[in-house]
């Protein structure tokens, strides 16, 4: 979380991938403890960005059998750690723990589609489930302004995506404008 002080003295916008709910937590509690160091006020839901694979399909099946497809994407990145992790890219102290062999609390390779569902890493199925997924996780993380569709990736065919797509456009993301507005009264900490 080194990265998100930084981020947020600079007043950028912070995004994560692939955090799932805790992992994201975390960053956007630091970027919000370091404005609160700064004393500035507390910031924005637009400050905040999540990038998630995301499938929405007519029904659940048809979601979950989508984003099954997605998962290639988490699943067939075989480039060693030393190379996804260059100096520079992350804290010293996150590269050495990697370089000894420690990973993140994830390891995409063993967890199931439903696993990556129920860690917040993945929102898949019907439109309302989907929505339902989105919703929870904004309260699991304090709220956030920016979702990051990643909606193609591994075997989706070019059809299947545009339709999981179009059917997060017309179904799930009209249903999320007053997210923001709705949760507002809801406690941050």
């Amino acid at each position: 979380m080194p990265s998100a002080a930084r981020i947020a003295e600079n007043g950028h916008v912070i995004a994560s991938f692939l955090t799932g709910f805790d992992g994201t937590r975390k960053v956007f509690d630091a970027y919000r403890d370091k404005c609160a160091q700064l004393g500035r006020p507390v910031p924005g839901d637009d400050r905040f960005a999540y990038a998630a694979l995301v499938y929405t399909g007519q029904t659940d099946e048809e979601g979950m059998a989508g984003a099954e497809k997605l998962m290639w994407y988490v699943r067939a990145n075989k480039v060693p750690f030393h190379h996804v992790q260059p100096p520079g890219y992350t804290p010293y102290f996150v590269r050495a723990a990697g370089l000894a062999g420690e990973r993140s609390a994830y390891d995409f390779n063993t967890m199931t589609l439903q696993d990556m569902i129920d860690g917040g890493i993945v929102f898949a199925g019907s439109a309302d489930t989907v929505r339902g997924q989105i919703e929870r996780f904004y309260e699991r993380v304090g709220g956030f302004g920016h979702l990051l569709l990643m909606g193609q990736a591994g075997f989706l065919e070019h059809e299947e995506t545009v339709r999981g797509i179009e059917t997060f456009a017309s179904d799930v993301k009209p249903e999320l404008a007053g997210l923001s507005t709705a949760a507002a009264g809801v406690s941050r900490g």
